[in-house]
């Protein structure tokens, strides 16, 4: 019996329930088809590995963490990861196929799907996303920006044990409904590094892990009481995270010109690697008017981790993250 999913604004049908997403009614319109644990007939030949459309970079005698082949004239995608996790993706966008090897799990599996897979196949399909996490504050998205480790995930986490609904986390997809931008609902998890876990909870058994393979660990957005922002929000404001500082007057927001917000979105756009120049003007032309529409602000944390909830107020109080105005009186958290 199939199984429908909603994530990043698409009705997933797909063959067995996927691990993290929540299980929806039957649609009659149905954006991708999935198939977990199953592999199609064609294409069947094994992609050459000479003649890989990409490979990540990796020291030498390594293999690539990712591989990535361009199959039928470019009609499907063929990822592999290092562990042989597999998939294919149509090059439409609407139908994705999955395999893993025997020491992994479907759990395993689903960490790449719900990340870098469907965020790839979000690309293919035109939509244009952030490596981001996104909440809702007073009824308007605010999507913390950054690349890997810069602590989106530690304060959408923070965000969410006060109470503030998690939109998406690590992937978010933003879809123009006028008269502006909108940010598609993800699924109701945010994955934790093992020292954030540490920092915020005392203990790593506090949260569970989000395989018996991995490190990480996950806040359940369905359990009290943490909130899960199902529907898709308005976008109100951008802030993307700079590196931790030790200066008295931290966390801060401050400004920053239109070149350099653009900029800023354009190195965290998601799954970047792995776009051709047709994505990339697209995503110029997404990036610039979502600076010309939504504030953009520079969020500085503290380098001390209990300064953690004073980063909190800034996100939830200051009003200028969505107004834009540059008060700075307005509000100071220090």
């Amino acid at each position: 019996m199939p199984v429908h999913h909603v994530v990043y604004g698409l009705v997933v049908r797909a063959n067995r329930a996927v691990p993290g997403l929540l299980s929806g009614t039957a649609s009659a319109s149905v954006d991708v088809e999935m198939h977990v644990g199953e592999w199609p007939d064609r294409p069947s030949a094994s992609p050459p590995n000479d003649q890989a459309w990409f490979r990540s970079d990796t020291p030498d005698g390594e293999p690539a963490a990712l591989t990535v082949w361009r199959l039928d004239d470019g009609g499907f995608f063929w990822m592999r990861y290092a562990d042989g996790t597999e998939f294919l993706l149509s090059q439409r966008g609407d139908a994705v196929w999955a395999r893993w090897a025997p020491a992994s799990t479907v759990e395993d599996t689903a960490t790449y799907l719900l990340g870098p897979v469907l965020g790839f196949l979000l690309r293919l399909r035109g939509t244009v996303c952030l490596h981001a996490s996104a909440v809702v504050v007073d009824d308007q998205a605010i999507a913390l920006v950054g690349p890997p480790g810069a602590g989106k995930s530690t304060t959408a986490a923070a965000l969410a044990r006060r109470g503030v609904a998690v939109l998406s986390d690590d992937v978010v997809a933003l879809v123009e409904r006028d008269p502006g931008w909108v940010v598609e609902a993800g699924y109701p998890c945010v994955r934790m590094r093992p020292e954030a876990v540490r920092t915020m909870f005392d203990s790593l058994d506090a949260l569970p892990l989000m395989t018996p393979t991995w490190d990480r660990r996950y806040i359940d957005l369905t359990e009290r009481p943490y909130r899960f922002g199902a529907e898709a929000t308005p976008l109100g404001g951008v802030c993307i995270l700079d590196e931790r500082r030790d200066e008295a007057d931290l966390p801060r927001i401050e400004p920053m010109t239109a070149k350099d917000a653009l900029m800023a979105l354009v190195e965290n756009a998601y799954t970047s690697y792995l776009l051709d120049r047709t994505m990339r003007a697209r995503e110029f032309v997404v990036f610039g008017d979502v600076v010309a529409r939504v504030p953009v602000w520079r969020l500085v944390p503290h380098a001390d981790p209990s300064r953690l909830p004073a980063l909190c107020d800034v996100v939830t109080r200051d009003d200028r993250i969505t107004t834009g105005t540059d008060d700075a009186s307005s509000a100071q958290y220090a």
